[in-house]
């Protein structure tokens, strides 16, 4: 097993509802592994006063850099419940056949639950296998 940081300690801050995805350039290449697991940390999350403003953190993979085909590999929701210890999060491993498998490129998306003003700040520490040669 290898590791990985998938992202460095950010902050994210929004206003909107739609989608906010990683820089492109902090995508992680994985074309040689087969298997992958996370553990997503969260130390800062604040809601909108007065709302359950949950967070869904996805986790998707493609094999080429290309919108149309990233797929969600895995994902949870962020809410004050999680925060202050390492959540991990399902491993996809390829001999469980999941529906989703590791293909070359990672990356994050938030979504927020609703457009009140939120902010969120988290890490993601990934552990890759190797393909057997």
């Amino acid at each position: 097993m290898y590791g990985y940081v998938l992202q460095d300690w950010i902050t994210v801050r929004s206003t909107v509802i739609t989608p906010i995805v990683q820089n492109e350039s902090d995508w992680l290449g994985f074309s040689s592994f087969q298997d992958i697991a996370f553990w997503i940390d969260v130390r800062g999350l604040t809601p909108a006063s007065g709302t359950t403003n949950n967070i869904l953190l996805e986790l998707q993979t493609a094999p080429t850099k290309d919108e149309v085909l990233f797929k969600v590999m895995t994902g949870c929701s962020v809410s004050p419940l999680v925060l202050g210890s390492p959540l991990a999060i399902s491993k996809c491993l390829l001999a469980s056949n999941p529906a989703v498998p590791l293909s070359t490129w990672v990356r994050w998306v938030l979504t927020p639950t609703n457009a009140t003003q939120w902010d969120v700040t988290f890490r993601i520490l990934a552990s890759a296998n190797r393909v057997a040669a």
